[in-house]
């Protein structure tokens, strides 16, 4: 039976949010794009900001680099199921 690892581009995929709608105040941009202090996605979970997203040597963005109730939203951006506290190491140095 055959195994390797799973494409990188389906666990990109696995890690976006999809149909994100902003909510909240702008509180920067990225590439143009406005950063939006929260997201909410299509079931009306509520994600809130957490910063962008590091990105690997060739250019691809770091999925593994994400904290458990961390997900994607185009371009790059990193947004925080509101449910998961921050780790404590998060507020010291962010």
């Amino acid at each position: 039976m055959p195994h390797g690892r799973i494409p990188k581009i389906w666990m990109i995929d696995y890690a976006t949010l999809h149909e994100a709608r902003p909510q909240g105040r702008c509180v920067g941009s990225y590439v143009g794009c406005p950063i939006r202090e929260a997201v909410v996605d299509r079931d009306g979970q509520r994600y809130v900001y957490a910063g962008v997203a590091p990105r690997c040597h060739d250019g691809s963005l770091d999925i593994d680099a994400l904290e458990p109730g961390e997900f994607l939203v185009p371009p790059g951006l990193v947004y925080r199921l509101e449910a998961i506290p921050a780790p404590w190491w998060h507020r010291l140095f962010c």
